[in-house]
């Protein structure tokens, strides 16, 4: 492998990784404000569910 290819190679898994952090971010930063609007709701009962259904939408 040519060294063009492997610097054009790294720069896109670098790009990647940082796309995914960010996506990572997105989604944690989702569950907690999920979480919270959900603890208000429900101060007594059982506790919310932390591993919703993954078919399901992204609706709190």
């Amino acid at each position: 492998m040519n060294l063009l290819v492997q610097s054009g190679l790294l720069k896109i898994c670098k790009s990647l990784r940082n796309y995914m952090k960010v996506i990572m971010n997105e989604q944690y930063l989702f569950l907690k404000t999920c979480l919270k609007r959900l603890n208000n709701q429900q101060s007594v009962g059982p506790p919310p569910v932390l591993y919703p259904d993954i078919n399901k939408e992204n609706k709190c």
